[in-house]
């Protein structure tokens, strides 16, 4: 997989769009997640979630990306783990590690065998935890190209099945929701929320209007009144499903 770790990290420290994009993680997931959580993130990316959980929780994250963690935002709030999977596998055993909460967004995408890691975070998860999933939303993606990007050919190649690429991280793997339904429920885990992020700051090629506080404000509003709206979640560009 390409990464440019460069662009993905303006984008979501200047680009009012990435901005939005965490406020709302962050709102969904503190509804969530109990006082004092022992967390992991898997797959860290930058350190914003990890950073953000780590003000009122304990927090390991791991990152294998070597170039990730190189634009880490950790400022020693958490616990940073890297390497390869196995090598994390190795230090869970080792320190018999299970967590309240496991966080693993926009992860599954890009890796080959998600049932495999499904089938590991859910070992690693305490009885009664929680795990939090952010995920590209199939429906989003057509809609994005239809209007975003106003690019009708490649929304028709998306409903035909061909793969979706990211310009930052190269081609996704997109998959529907029932397929974490079908594995976590496997395991004893239940669907308990679904929200919808990027419902609406994403389908306009305005980007001028979007650095404006009025813009910014009022959009905000707009997906915090609507991410748990089924009609509207249904075209969201991502999925946050919690399991527990």
């Amino acid at each position: 997989m390409t990464i440019n770790v460069e662009a993905y990290y303006k984008n979501m420290t200047e680009m009012p769009w990435g901005k939005l994009f965490y406020q709302l993680l962050f709102e969904q997931i503190d509804k969530n997640i109990p006082s004092g959580a022992k967390v992991l993130d898997f797959g860290s990316g930058l350190g914003f979630t990890a950073k953000h959980l780590a003000k009122n929780h304990e927090v390991t994250a791991y990152e294998p990306n070597s170039q990730m963690i190189s634009y880490s935002v950790n400022e020693g709030n958490f616990r940073q783990l890297t390497g390869d999977l196995d090598g994390f596998i190795d230090v869970m055993k080792e320190e018999k590690q299970k967590f309240d909460f496991i966080v693993i967004h926009n992860v599954l995408e890009y890796v080959s065998d998600k049932k495999g890691i499904l089938s590991l975070l859910v070992n690693l998860l305490n009885t009664g935890g929680k795990i939090s999933i952010v995920k590209h939303n199939p429906t989003g993606a057509i809609l994005s190209q239809a209007v975003l990007q106003d690019n009708p050919k490649e929304a028709l190649n998306l409903l035909n099945g061909e793969e979706k690429k990211s310009e930052n991280f190269g081609t996704i793997n997109e998959y529907e929701n029932h397929f974490l339904e079908d594995i976590l429920g496997g395991a004893g885990l239940k669907q308990k929320e679904l929200y919808g992020i990027r419902i609406f700051y994403g389908l306009s090629a305005n980007t001028e209007v979007k650095f404006t506080d009025e813009w910014y404000d009022n959009m905000l509003e707009l997906e915090r009144k609507t991410y748990e709206n089924s009609d509207f979640v249904n075209i969201a560009f991502f999925h946050h499903l919690i399991f527990k």
